[in-house]
């Protein structure tokens, strides 16, 4: 668990800008990285890094993955996800959240 006080520190690549621009996803973005945060009320998140990766359930489709990096037991980190997702769910277009994946590192 981090400090108090202290947040995660978020980081944006420069290929998941431009394509989230690129594909009208720079405002689901930006809002998905704020539900992140709000999610972690336990304060659990150390890092989120978003990147550009590729969908290996599809050839050539590209997501925006938020790479998550908790200091959690899984138990804590599915209930991490399951907030994220519910979140994701209510105040992201639904059109949009296709084109975003999370995932969890462990610290």
């Amino acid at each position: 668990m981090r400090q108090a006080g202290i947040s995660p520190i978020v980081g944006v690549s420069e290929k998941a800008e431009r394509f989230a621009r690129s594909q009208a996803l720079w405002l689901s973005l930006v809002r998905i990285k704020s539900l992140v945060l709000e999610a972690d009320a336990r304060g659990v998140v150390e890092a989120v890094d978003v990147d550009v990766v590729g969908d290996p359930e599809v050839g050539d489709k590209l997501l925006i993955c938020f790479s998550i990096r908790v200091n959690a037991p899984i138990p804590e980190t599915l209930d991490l996800d399951q907030r994220i997702s519910g979140l994701m769910y209510e105040e992201v277009p639904r059109e949009d959240q296709i084109h975003f994946a999370v995932r969890f590192d462990f610290a």
